[in-house]
This record gives C-alpha cells, structure tokens and sequence, in this order.
C-alpha cells in the first residue's frame, strides 16, 4: 500500500518483516541489544508515520481489506 509493486514493495516488506521479528523478540522475552530496540522504536514509529500520512492524504482508514487488496491485487 505504501510503495508500489516492485522492488520497492519488496524492500518495503523486508524492512517491516526484521521489525516483527525483533518486536516478537522482546515480547517473547529474548535478550536483544539496545541498539536493536531503538531501530525497533523507530522504524515503528516511522512506519505508523507512514499509515497515518497514506490514510489522511487519500481521507479514510485502511482496514483489513485494504492490505489483502496491497497484496493481492
């Protein structure tokens, strides 16, 4: 949704699949370095930067649908 298909998408998908997985890290209580907790923190953060730009420049909230649709079609 946020980039478009290609390379991008898939640089796109890269970067948020190594943040769910040091995210599932620290929930899951491994030990990390405080450096892969700041790269967590802030690639969060700029991800939900990035959903809440694309929701107000084209005025509604993505759902559910929206994703499968990015992904799908």
């Amino acid at each position: 949704m946020l980039t478009e298909r290609g390379i991008k998408r898939l640089e796109k998908f890269k970067e948020i699949k190594s943040l769910y997985n040091l995210r599932s890290k620290i929930v899951h209580g491994s030990d990390i370095k405080e450096t892969e907790a700041d790269t967590v923190l802030s690639g969060s953060f700029n991800l939900l930067s990035e959903l809440i730009s694309y929701m107000i420049e084209n005025n509604r909230i993505v759902d559910e649908t929206d994703f499968r649709d990015a992904i799908f079609n």
